[in-house]
């Protein structure tokens, strides 16, 4: 099978802003979408479209997901405990000190 290479799609996602902020942080539409793919004379397919859609639905839904202080990012199993997580922070701060000669 061949590699599909869907990179193109990342950087549209950053150039739309990856979500509309109003009154709160909230998915692209497809108006804006739409709008975006006019003003920048980009040939987008309707796979690219829908895509951009849900990536932007996905981003704002673990941006909302990510204020609460148990989440856990999607992308990441941590097998640590709590008490080795709360260590390992605790010293990568240290350690951000003492670069920044503090």
């Amino acid at each position: 099978m061949p590699e599909v290479k869907l990179t193109y799609l990342a950087e549209l996602f950053f150039d739309l802003g990856m979500a509309s902020v109003d009154t709160a942080i909230v998915p692209l539409n497809f108006g804006e979408i739409a709008a975006f793919k006019t003003a920048s004379n980009i040939d987008m397919s309707p796979f690219d479209i829908l895509t951009l859609k849900k990536m932007s639905e996905s981003y704002v839904s673990w941006i909302h997901k990510g204020k609460a202080q148990n989440c856990i990012a999607p992308f990441f199993e941590d097998k640590r405990t709590v008490e080795q997580q709360r260590i390992d922070t605790h010293n990568k701060f240290k350690s951000l000190g003492r670069k920044h000669g503090n």
